[in-house]
């Protein structure tokens, strides 16, 4: 994806526009970046200049399926997830030369090692490592820059999933949660990427206008369908006690309602493995003499369930 010096030069040129409106995890103050075990100092971004994509079309095409899958898991409005990783990385490096970094590592959210702090710890999947980074920040109406530590992650998905985690379950010093009831669940993507800049995710205060920009221009909002529609019943294949011989095999097939319920995976389970086993896909395998439930649970929606019995002769 190395890209030409003609390319690099106009894009070098489309960067001071870009770092109006770049946008990284909440600081009170700039302070010194800390130390990682993974750079001496910021990390060279052009020595990662063939990581960054070679258009914008080709990384909106790329986080589109991604922020759709997490959004709708985590009930964080798609539409917004997404035009927030073109608007951190910049089009996946194509429009900033100082974002290489971002898609190498995976940091597609600019999330930075220290995220307020702990509250949230225990949900977060980020693995651990971080390198440095120089950044753009708004400090008093004056952008400037500074040296910071930023999270490594193994994929995009695993990245969007931690921001996520971060807007649910990070609270303030007195116990509230930060961002949580303005921005989970939210149908609305003005008041939902208003709420996460307002509420201090962000020091750029034109962040949440370059955001809608961007839903807007690539029809974003395409990838809300089904938002807020969650399971609410399930229905099995069957009914009635269902007797199986040891060694005998039966496929369960279980139902999602609404049928509009954009995520309809289920969680199988059996109340004893020794008597008889049930897979990831609902087939259940008698082993030996005794009686078990069945258990088929929406991954989307824990409340709903549905259960049979088998008796093994």
């Amino acid at each position: 994806m190395f890209l030409s010096a003609r390319k690099i030069t106009k894009m070098a040129a489309a960067f001071c526009f870009a770092a109006l409106f770049l946008c990284l995890s909440p600081v009170s103050a700039p302070a010194a970046a800390a130390e990682t075990s993974e750079t001496d100092g910021p990390v060279d971004e052009a020595a990662l200049e063939e990581y960054r994509f070679e258009s914008m079309e080709a990384y909106v095409n790329m986080i589109r399926p991604i922020a759709r899958k997490v959004g709708l898991k985590y009930n964080y409005l798609p539409s917004v997830l997404a035009a927030q990783c073109i608007q951190e990385t910049g089009y996946g490096g194509y429009t900033s030369t100082g974002t290489a970094s971002m898609i190498y590592y995976h940091n597609h959210l600019g999330m930075k090692t220290s995220m307020i702090n702990s509250t949230w710890a225990k949900h977060s999947v980020w693995p651990g490592q971080s390198y440095l980074k120089r950044t753009p920040e708004w400090y008093g109406g004056r952008l400037t820059h500074i040296t910071d530590s930023f999270r490594i992650y193994k994929s995009a998905e695993q990245c969007l999933t931690d921001y996520v985690a971060f807007m649910t379950y990070a609270r303030l010093p007195g116990g509230a949660y930060k961002y949580r009831y303005d921005v989970i669940g939210n149908p609305s993507y003005a008041k939902t990427i208003e709420a996460v800049r307002a509420n201090g995710y962000c020091t750029d205060p034109n962040y949440s206008k370059a955001v809608i920009r961007l839903i807007n221009k690539w029809n974003l909002t395409a990838l809300d369908k089904g938002f807020g529609i969650r399971v609410s019943r399930i229905k099995l294949n069957r009914k009635k006690l269902l007797k199986l011989k040891k060694g005998a095999s039966y496929q369960l097939k279980a139902t999602t309602y609404p049928r509009s319920a954009p995520i309809r995976s289920i969680r199988w389970k059996s109340s004893d493995m020794s008597v008889a086993s049930v897979s990831s896909k609902g087939k259940v395998r008698a082993l030996k003499k005794g009686t078990v439930t069945i258990t088929a649970t929406s991954r989307d929606n824990k409340k709903a369930f549905a259960e049979v019995r088998i008796r093994v002769k």
